[in-house]
C-alpha cells in the first residue's frame, strides 16, 4: 500500500493494481461509497504459481520475485520470471512503468534481460568479490536503483554462510556497491484475502454497487 498524487493504492502482486482517491476515502463516513478503480498488471508478466493459492499456509517457503514503487513520479514493477521451462540462471528480470494516465491503463516495458547478464558485470569477474546465484528479492530504490539479494548456496539450511546484497544502476548496467549480510530478518509478504479485488471486480461487472472498507 501506497499514496501518490493525491490516491492510495492498494497492490496486489497476482492481480494488479486497486486506487481510489485520498480526499474521498478520508471524509468518507459509514455510509459513504468509496469508488476504487482497478488497473491490471501487464498482461505479459507471467503468472507467479507460487502466490496463487486458496491459503496462505498453502504457499510454503516464499521468496518474492516481484515488487512495485513510485520512482521518478512515476509507479514501476519489477518481475523475475522464473516460469517453466527456465533454467536455472535463464530467469527474466523485466522493469515496467505505469503511464501517469491512470484511466489507460498502460504498462510500458522499460527493459528487460536475463539475470545471467549481471553475472557479466565487473564484480561477478572478480573471485572474490560476488558470487553468482539467483537473485531474489528485488527492491526499487529512490533513485531508481535496483537492490537484489544473492543467497550463498547451501548444502544444507542451517549452514551459517554470509548471503550477498548489490545494488545495480539499470541505465549504466553497473554495480554501485554490494556487500555481505549475516543473520538478516527475512518477512514473508503480508498476506490479505485474495477476493477482496476479485469480488470488487465481479461486483463492477454486474454493475452492482460495493462498499468496501480497509482498516
Amino acid at each position: 500500500m501506497f499514496a501518490f498524487q493525491g490516491k492510495a493504492f492498494f497492490v496486489d502482486l497476482l492481480l494488479g493494481i486497486m486506487y481510489c482517491d485520498l480526499p474521498t476515502a478520508a471524509t468518507a463516513t459509514g455510509a459513504s461509497v468509496v469508488e476504487y478503480h482497478f488497473i491490471p498488471l501487464p498482461h505479459a508478466n507471467p503468472v507467479d504459481l507460487k502466490w496463487d493459492k486458496a491459503k496462505p499456509e498453502d504457499m510454503g517457503a516464499l521468496y518474492p520475485d516481484r515488487t512495485m514503487r513510485c520512482v521518478g513520479g512515476a509507479i514501476k514493477l519489477v518481475c523475475i520470471d522464473r516460469t517453466p521451462p527456465r533454467r536455472y540462471g535463464d530467469s527474466e528480470l523485466t522493469v515496467w512503468s505505469l503511464d501517469p494516465d491512470l484511466s489507460k491503463k498502460h504498462w510500458q516495458k522499460e527493459r528487460g534481460f536475463p539475470v545471467r547478464d549481471i553475472r557479466r558485470l565487473q564484480s561477478f569477474s572478480d573471485p572474490h568479490s560476488l558470487p553468482f546465484t539467483e537473485p531474489k528479492c528485488p527492491v526499487l530504490m529512490r533513485d531508481g536503483t535496483l537492490c537484489l539479494l544473492l543467497p550463498n548456496k547451501r548444502r544444507r539450511i542451517e549452514d551459517s554462510l554470509d548471503d550477498f546484497i548489490c545494488n545495480i544502476d539499470l541505465n549504466s548496467m553497473s554495480i554501485l556497491w554490494s556487500g555481505r549480510i549475516r543473520g538478516y530478518r527475512y518477512d514473508e509478504p503480508a498476506m490479505l484475502p485474495s477476493d477482496f479485488l476479485q469480488e470488487a471486480l465481479s461486483s463492477r461487472s454486474t454493475q452492482e454497487p460495493v462498499v468496501q472498507h480497509l482498516y
